[in-house]
């Protein structure tokens, strides 16, 4: 989802680190534990953890490195909507942002 990779990475174009999690979850579910080697190739700095990712076996997964190219980095500069600021994405969804949320207080009559 374009949108969720923006909010969680500022990416609109990237990958989306929560999506990623639920598919190494779903893929162990089905083949019991996995083991996920890092990127033999240099990665950009920051999306460690996330895919794409290359079955090596059943029960192996390589990290596959994302590049950001020189090209993409122009591609985002003239189209700024490709990698918004995060008060932009807030602002085009409704989000509310968790530092304006609020607990609210429990009392025994809610237990």
């Amino acid at each position: 989802c374009h949108g969720s990779a923006a909010l969680e990475t500022g990416d609109l174009l990237g990958p989306q680190p929560s999506a990623c999690v639920r598919a190494i979850a779903s893929y162990e579910a089905r083949h019991g534990g996995v083991t996920v080697q890092p990127a033999q190739e240099d990665e950009t700095p920051g999306s460690e953890g996330v895919g794409p990712f290359r079955i090596l076996s059943e029960k192996v997964l390589e990290r596959v490195a994302d590049r950001v190219t020189e090209a993409d980095r122009e591609r985002a500069r003239h189209y700024s909507f490709v990698q918004p600021s995060r008060a932009v994405v807030e602002g085009l969804t409704g989000i509310v942002s968790p530092r304006n949320l609020v607990r609210r207080k429990r009392n025994h009559a809610d237990a």
